[in-house]
């Protein structure tokens, strides 16, 4: 698989033999076009994205689950929160990240990452990564 892009029968083979991914899968989707809609992710979708992965988490998975959403919910936040701090992307992009680690734990994260719409750990939801080395290198490679 080419770390670029994935191909709809890629995707396809990768979510039937993942069942749990589609949902996650599908809140990114919504994501994405919300954001290129719009350049904005509502806080009502993020925050109950964050809540419906907490309770598939605890009601598939007990309170190891709940902790696993958790742990994943700080990883998502922990992968991008850079990125933000730098300017690089708005606090929605980081919002959406930690909330989709919510339902897939820390083991599953970046395995979606990769499954995100435009593929690669650039989650082209967000273009902030994009537009974070544009202004780096806008400024002489200093942020």
């Amino acid at each position: 698989m080419s770390s670029e892009s994935l191909t709809f029968v890629q995707v396809y083979s990768l979510l039937k033999a993942q069942l749990n991914l589609i949902f996650p899968f599908l809140l990114a989707l919504l994501m994405a076009w919300m954001d290129i809609k719009t350049h904005r992710i509502p806080n009502y979708l993020t925050f109950g994205c964050a809540l419906a992965g907490l309770g598939y988490q605890l009601g598939f998975h007990g309170l190891t689950g709940l902790a696993d959403g958790f742990l994943g919910m700080a990883l998502g936040l922990a992968l991008l929160i850079f990125f933000y701090l730098k300017g690089g992307m708005g606090a929605g992009d980081v919002k959406a990240l930690a909330a989709l680690g919510a339902w897939l734990g820390p083991p599953s994260i970046s395995s979606f990452i990769w499954l995100s719409p435009g593929g690669s750990w650039r989650l082209s939801y967000s273009g902030g990564v994009v537009y974070f080395g544009a202004k780096f290198a806008k400024a002489g490679g200093t942020c």
